[in-house]
């Protein structure tokens, strides 16, 4: 057992003026924490012993109080009102991958009691949270297996590929491990075996060798055995997978009128012009007598679409060797003719014909696999995809503000002479033809950007030909969306209570808010490190927003911002103790604005205060402006920047791009943030950096 020694030091921010007197007679303590790692089961370190731990405290009803991604960078102390805390601590952020090759997680966690006036130390034992594996392969794989891998699947669907030159370690998560091994014999055949370890634990150690057994020939061939023994001293499980040399596997072929189609594949099919598709599955394609090949022991049909599963009502996978007879005489129904079904069956057909021809519009996902009796297994799948028999569809029409999106098809032979998308609004007479630039065409299917149009009316569009013999799509009507506006987006409107100033018209952050109620806390600051200015050099018109990064109590740096948002508790008090959880970004928005544009100018300063927080590097501050949308479940919506770090002589114009993660999702929240610090919210950057913006402005193009 090995064991590396890592010392973090955290701290809670605390007054400047506060005195180890005053802490000591309130009802604080101290924790005082150290992290050390176990690595039962890893012999050789893979991660650096410097690598950053991430350190989280609860407390007893189990809320975050504190949390740093990065121990090296934390402070010295903590201060923490008396009480039961638990302090986690992992080598992982959250939603960091845990599984692949080199990447063993380690967590841990340890209860504390924190007792008035005291410093308590705690040390938290962070061990193994995964399951290592190493794979090796036998002389001879080697010699009898021109290529051969191994995947590894956890419970989580991560999986890891061992390539024949693999030697490192791959981590999983703790549970079941499924094992395909992929083999190519000598003679060019190829196959696939399972396996799996059931309820594996985290800090075990698994060391799989694949090996190949001398017994058993083409016609005579042993099982594959697997063989797993236990060192509970190292808790190292050493594995062995031993599979016969002489093989042959299930053979699956998919016939289109007779032509083979490629597995993975996809098939359009028309009612007007059906498919013969036919699949064929042979269990045994070794090159011996027929009498001593190999029989199907299972074959998995997986046809998967709402037609299949919701209007037929039947399962998305079906073994039709097991199959009863209610439910192949439903699959009969269905249009799929399958012959050879029988006990002992070497060859089974199944006939997509009549199916196809009876199946709505959509989509199906088809995958077969295929296990013979020596546990043998094939798989193959396509997409089959049938189409409207009309000769031009319109599929969908999304519409934003001041264009919208819309797909197609045309299901000719070839595309059709003058084929293009027209539109209007609702009562005019005469169509417009849409730009050709704006359809991008994928086989027969295309999708455009349509634009030109505007908000909050109703258009319809069609998809129209030169040729008299094809009929133009039915109208398919829509209405754009709405632009709202964001209040005070130009900086016009500003109101002061005291010397806060507030970018609202009604002295609160009742849409727009500032850093300032903090700030102006301190008595040493004399006005709010974000205010409104005027005149030549000040603003581009009107009023326009100053912000200047200040040094101050409590936190040592407070960054100029202006942000869509409010500050401080719901009773509008502030919390000094958690100057970040003040802060609330986002207030109720409908739009979807593709750009923000407006004016800045910005006068950087070196950085002078926790420069330890910025990337390794950056000397000078730099400013940030953004916009965030979020859907109605918290999830963003859309995202654009920018950043500077320039000293400039004058305001220069800015045009952010929106990018959107849905293009369908509605937005139910916005944010616009301007601030003097990029790193404003680790309390870093350079005292005296100045941002002035104005004229902000949302474009919907």
């Amino acid at each position: 057992m090995k064991r590396y020694i890592f010392h973090i030091l955290l701290l809670a921010t605390v007054l400047l003026t506060a005195c180890h007197k005053n802490d000591a007679t309130s009802a604080n303590g101290y924790l005082q924490i150290s992290v050390t790692r176990d690595d039962y089961t890893i012999t050789k370190a893979v991660s650096d012993a410097d690598a950053p731990y991430r350190i989280e405290i609860t407390n007893s009803s189990g809320e975050t109080v504190h949390s740093y991604d990065d121990h090296t960078t934390m402070p010295a102390r903590l201060i923490l009102p008396v009480g039961t805390y638990t302090v986690h601590a992992a080598s992982h952020a959250p939603g960091a991958p845990t599984t692949g090759f080199d990447n063993p997680y380690y967590a841990g966690s340890q209860e504390v009691t924190v007792t008035q006036g005291t410093i308590r130390p705690v040390t938290v034992v962070c061990t193994l949270a995964s399951v290592k594996m190493t794979v090796s392969y036998s002389q001879k794989i080697l010699d009898n297996f021109t290529a051969y891998r191994a995947t590894v699947t956890d419970g989580g669907g991560n999986s890891v590929t061992f390539g024949e030159t693999e030697t490192r370690a791959a981590y999983f998560l703790p549970g079941r491990l499924t094992i395909s091994l992929s083999l190519t014999n000598t003679n060019g055949s190829s196959f696939t075996l399972p396996a799996e370890i059931t309820d594996t634990q985290a800090q075990e150690y698994y060391n799989m060798t694949f090996d190949a057994s001398d017994e058993g020939t083409g016609d005579d061939e042993g099982s594959g055995s697997f063989t797993i023994s236990v060192d509970p001293s190292t808790n190292q499980h050493e594995c062995t997978f031993r599979v016969p040399v002489y093989r042959s596997q299930p053979g699956i072929v998919w016939l289109d009128a007779g032509t083979a189609v490629k597995s993975g594949s996809q098939l359009d099919a028309y009612e007007t012009r059906p498919r013969e598709l036919v699949l064929s599955m042979k269990s045994d394609t070794s090159d011996i007598d027929e009498s001593k090949k190999l029989t199907m022991q299972s074959l998995y049909l997986c046809l998967r679409s709402d037609y299949v599963q919701q209007t037929l009502g039947l399962s998305d996978s079906i073994d039709l060797m097991q199959a009863d007879a209610a439910t192949l005489q439903r699959l009969s129904d269905a249009g799929l003719a399958i012959t050879g079904l029988a006990s002992g069956t070497k060859e089974i057909h199944v006939d997509f014909n009549r199916f196809l021809q009876t199946s709505p519009v959509t989509t199906h996902r088809v995958s077969v696999s295929a296990l013979n009796s020596k546990n043998l297994e094939s798989v193959s799948a396509l997409t089959l995809r049938v189409r409207s028999n009309s000769e031009l569809v319109l599929d969908d029409v999304n519409p934003w503000a001041r264009f919208a999106y819309v797909s197609g098809q045309y299901n000719t032979d070839s595309k059709p002479a003058g084929l293009r998308l027209e539109y209007k609004e609702k009562a005019a007479s005469s169509w417009i033809k849409a730009p050709e630039s704006v359809l991008s065409f994928t086989g027969n299917s295309f999708t455009a950007k349509l634009p030109g149009l505007e908000p909050n009316l109703t258009y319809v569009c069609r998809l129209n030909t030169d040729d008299a013999d094809i009929e133009p799509t039915a109208e398919t009507e829509f209405t754009t969306e709405d632009t709202p506006a964001i209040p005070n987006l130009d900086f016009e409107s500003w109101s002061q209570s005291g010397k806060t100033w507030y970018p609202n018209a009604d002295n609160a952050n009742s849409y727009w808010a500032t850093g300032n109620p903090g700030v102006n806390m301190s008595p040493i600051n004399k006005e709010s490190n974000t205010r409104p200015v005027e005149g030549e050099g000040n603003a581009v018109s009107g009023y326009g927003a100053y912000m200047i990064s200040y040094s101050v109590a409590f936190v040592k740096y407070a960054a100029g911002n202006l942000f869509i948002g409010s500050f401080g508790k719901a009773d509008g008090s502030v919390d000094i103790m958690d100057p970040i959880g003040n802060v609330k970004f986002g207030r109720p928005y409908t739009g979807r604005p593709t750009h923000l544009t407006g004016y800045y100018k910005y006068r950087t300063k070196a950085i002078d205060t926790n420069a330890d927080k910025v990337p390794s590097g950056t000397a000078n501050d730099v400013c940030h402006i953004y916009i965030r949308l979020w859907d109605a479940a918290g999830n963003e919506l859309a995202y654009g920047e920018m950043t500077d770090d320039r000293t400039m002589d004058g305001f220069e114009p800015f045009d952010i791009e929106l990018t959107y993660r849905d293009l369908t999702t509605p937005a139910a929240t916005v944010t616009v943030v301007a601030t003097t610090s990029k790193w404003g919210d680790q309390f870093a950057g350079g005292v005296g950096s100045e941002l002035w913006v104005d004229e902000f402005a949302l474009g919907f193009e």
